[in-house]
């Protein structure tokens, strides 16, 4: 009885270690970098699981600046390839925050992909706007909105945003760049 007792103790001890590692106990940073700058989280944390999963992890000190940072991260107009621009939001996209991607098609057959990236604690996306001509990924349009986009679609020289039950969020006009 006695030696259960024991084994029990240590799975005890394993997990709890475990658990306080994780948590950043026994070292972890309270700092991420981001854009060439240095972003004060909330504690600290032993792994980037834990962090990204820890809805409050950026200090709250810090939600504005980086807010202004995801929002105004410089991005290229143009990129050779999809992964290429792929790669480019990927690089504004702020650690353990979302991006996705939505595509579509326009009047002439020409391919689009609006790119959207979470704004940390705004409840907005930056939305990146890409038309593909021949390969090459050109950027149209680069704004920042509160609406979750599903789908797109063309109509007369303006895009429509909308919804995922087909309801219109919002329309912009087709930037020429």
């Amino acid at each position: 009885m006695r030696k259960r007792w024991w084994i029990v103790a240590g799975i005890a001890v394993v997990f709890v270690w475990g658990w306080l590692s994780e948590q950043g106990y026994f070292g972890g940073d309270d700092t991420m970098e981001y854009q060439g700058q240095s972003i004060k989280l909330s504690r600290k944390y032993g792994s980037y699981e834990a962090y990204k999963d820890d809805p409050n992890n950026i200090d709250p000190s810090e939600n504005a600046r980086v807010q202004k940072l995801v929002t105004e991260a410089p991005i290229a107009r143009s990129f050779s390839s999809r992964a290429d621009m792929i790669h480019g939001a990927f690089e504004i996209k702020f650690p353990g925050y979302g991006l996705g991607g939505v595509p579509a098609r326009m009047s002439d057959g020409s391919a689009l992909e609006a790119v959207s990236i979470e704004i940390p604690r705004a409840e907005k996306e930056r939305y990146l706007l890409f038309h593909e001509r021949g390969g090459r990924f050109e950027l149209l349009d680069d704004f920042v909105q509160g609406l979750p986009v599903a789908s797109i679609r063309e109509e007369h020289g303006t895009l429509l945003f909308l919804s995922s039950d087909g309801s219109e969020l919002f329309r912009r006009p087709i930037a020429a760049r």
